[in-house]
């Protein structure tokens, strides 16, 4: 099922970023990736955390389709985990709308 409206997201990302004495940088890690919106109506998104398992849950499991790369051209298949948002940090409900939604996607295992 296609997510309306569309996240915006900033490919994979790492918990660790080692900076070598030989110059190379490498992410240490379990990657995993945040889905943002910056604008849902309560309508959205409430439909959005039905249709990801999230209305009653803090976390579930779901196979997703993501971005790799900060560029948006490469997408992959995974099974991951997603966490619903912390009201307050990761969504704030301002003026009548959510604004700044995060959901994050965990323990990303991908598909081939």
């Amino acid at each position: 099922m296609a997510l309306d409206p569309q996240p915006m997201s900033p490919g994979l990302l790492y918990p660790l970023r080692i900076y070598a004495a030989s110059g190379e940088v490498y992410d240490h890690g379990s990657a995993y990736t945040i889905w943002r919106y910056n604008f849902l109506t309560p309508a959205q998104y409430a439909a959005l955390l039905s249709a990801l398992g999230l209305a009653s849950a803090v976390t579930a499991p779901i196979t997703a389709t993501t971005i790799t790369d900060a560029a948006r051209t490469t997408w992959a298949n995974y099974n991951a985990r997603i966490v619903r948002p912390a009201h307050g940090t990761q969504a704030q409900f301002r003026r009548g709308f959510w604004r700044d939604v995060e959901f994050v996607l965990r323990e990303l295992e991908a598909l081939t």
